[in-house]
């Protein structure tokens, strides 16, 4: 026996596959932004808001500043640094 395919068939196949890759690539790539996100969220790099004027000599209130937590031996703390220590004893509100 011999098949036919009509024309609908033939062409609603690739549109169906390319569809997915898509959609697959599209996954793929929301999954390893959002790992390369996660790891340089606890590794390297954190920001924060300042929401009060309580040091405003260096820093004014609503300031956003970008703290890196690498280890001071790596990148050695020097003059004019601003240093960031966590919360000792729960001082602060729960987010």
């Amino acid at each position: 026996m011999i098949e036919t395919t009509t024309p609908e068939t033939s062409s609603s196949r690739p549109h169906r596959k390319s569809g997915w890759l898509f959609v697959r690539d599209l996954l793929i790539i929301v999954v390893i932004a959002l790992l390369a996100s996660v790891l340089i969220k606890s590794f390297l790099v954190r920001s924060f808001y300042i929401p009060s004027g309580s040091m405003e000599n260096t820093l004014q209130k609503d300031d956003r500043v970008l703290v890196n937590q690498l280890e001071p031996r790596l990148l050695p703390i020097e003059r004019g640094d601003i240093v960031v220590f966590t919360d000792p004893g729960g001082w602060l509100a729960p987010k």
